[in-house]
């Protein structure tokens, strides 16, 4: 069962820019346009930046949402990559009280950004992670939820990568609209450790409130290629020096091998999964995304 927030919000809880970056997405796009649309916190935008896709991403995703005006449609100059993608969103998101993300082949359970709003609010956290449920690419097989920290202090940000991007909500009310780095290969985690480093406080849920896609073609699933962009954001970004960079890499690997391990998906925890998100997964029918 989902989780529901108890909070009761101000009348000034505001909207929340959704960032979507898609390419080639035609298989998996349905799925994540609707949990967005659906969810029970109504007021949001769903900016999907088309970074350069040669199929019909797009057509599904208007499709999807019919005469719902909050999804806006965005597009990159050719294809630029996810970083470039999602800063091509959060160029629109000016005025916005919360800022989300979700990668076109994921999934948000419905009551995600009510209950990380009302999680947030009580806090008073700046960014709210959570844990994840790890689907195969075909939606078969599912991976128990790892737990997440419940605070992500800029010291261990540094040393494990707990935050999956689609389920993150920052306040720009202290954050700001950040911008993703284009240069180190694996933007995400350096934005995360980055508002770490400046004093944000990162926080996580203890219920899963997503579904993340393993896919084998995926820019995450090139183990070798992230630990390369890993070492580059602890040497160039952060600024650590060899044996504080070398620790903190060793760190890092050992807890992905870890989460991995133990959110690897498996049949049996298919019959798990919460029934919105075995819904959403229904209205993909389109396979063979690039």
């Amino acid at each position: 069962m989902t989780p529901q927030a108890s909070y009761q919000f101000p009348a000034n809880h505001g909207k929340v820019a959704v960032i979507m970056p898609a390419y080639n997405a035609r298989a998996t796009v349905r799925s994540a346009v609707m949990s967005v649309l659906a969810q029970s916190y109504t007021d949001v935008i769903l900016f999907l930046v088309d970074d350069g896709s040669t199929d019909d991403t797009i057509a599904l995703a208007k499709s999807t949402a019919g005469a719902d005006d909050r999804l806006v449609v965005l597009r990159t100059r050719g294809r630029l990559g996810p970083a470039a993608a999602r800063n091509v969103g959060l160029h629109s998101a000016g005025g916005c009280r919360w800022i989300a993300f979700l990668d076109s082949d994921d999934i948000w359970t419905r009551n995600k950004l009510e209950h990380q709003i009302a999680f947030a609010m009580s806090r008073g956290s700046d960014l709210v992670f959570s844990p994840v449920w790890r689907i195969s690419e075909d939606g078969e097989l599912a991976g128990k939820p790892v737990p997440v920290p419940a605070t992500l202090s800029a010291r261990r940000s540094l040393r494990t990568t707990p935050i999956v991007t689609s389920t993150v909500l920052l306040s720009t009310q202290r954050c700001g609209i950040p911008r993703m780095e284009l240069d180190v290969g694996y933007d995400d985690f350096e934005l995360w450790t980055r508002l770490a480093a400046t004093g944000m406080q990162l926080d996580g849920t203890e219920e899963p409130l997503a579904a993340y896609r393993i896919r084998k073609q995926s820019v995450s699933a090139r183990k070798l290629s992230m630990s390369k962009h890993v070492w580059t954001v602890l040497r160039r970004k952060r600024a650590l020096g060899p044996l504080a960079s070398a620790a903190c890499y060793l760190s890092y690997a050992l807890t992905a091998v870890v989460k991995h391990r133990r959110g690897r998906p498996r049949r049996a925890a298919a019959d798990l999964l919460p029934q919105d998100l075995l819904l959403f997964m229904s209205q993909d029918g389109a396979r063979g995304s690039e």
